[in-house]
């Protein structure tokens, strides 16, 4: 996996291990959802809300 092979390059530019938990849970809900078979009546949705106290980013 991409984000995997580069997590200390994530880690150095300030994501903390809050972000990159949450950010594994998506790209597994991804993975998911590309290999859950479904039809056109049917939508999953999956909403993710990030906030940050952090005044740089």
């Amino acid at each position: 996996m991409a984000f995997e092979a580069r997590i200390d390059a994530v880690r150095a530019q300030g994501f903390d291990e809050i972000f990159i938990r949450t950010w594994r849970l998506y790209l597994a809900y991804c993975e998911a959802g590309f290999d859950e078979r479904h039809d056109e009546r049917h939508t999953n949705i999956m909403h993710f809300v990030l906030f940050s106290d952090r005044k740089n980013h």
